[in-house]
């Protein structure tokens, strides 16, 4: 389970309501794992603009795939974060556990 997945949304607007119902989704499993007493801080969604083809496209953390899947996204390789990629839903601390030292090399 060390997949991550992606799935590309599409420009900005496209991208606006599946962005939505993907925030939604991960509220409603966060707080029905949080009822049950289990951690969900590993379980994250990034994204990314690429702004040369208009698109945005979404990646989620190997422990979110079963949103993946709902969301029909594809397995791929593990995203390099750049200026333009995003935490989209999950513990900030997401930066820290995918992406160890990225943040503190921004600064």
């Amino acid at each position: 389970m060390d997949n991550w997945y992606l799935k590309t949304l599409g420009d900005g607007v496209a991208a606006f309501g599946p962005t939505n119902q993907i925030q939604e989704a991960f509220l409603a499993l966060a707080k029905a794992k949080a009822a049950d007493g289990q951690d969900y801080s590993d379980i994250s969604v990034f994204q990314h603009h690429d702004l040369r083809q208009n698109s945005v496209t979404v990646y989620f953390s190997p422990k979110a795939e079963f949103l993946a899947k709902a969301f029909k996204a594809e397995p791929c390789e593990k995203p390099t974060p750049s200026e333009i990629f995003a935490l989209l839903v999950g513990d900030s601390a997401s930066w820290k556990t995918h992406f160890p030292g990225y943040l503190e090399s921004r600064r």
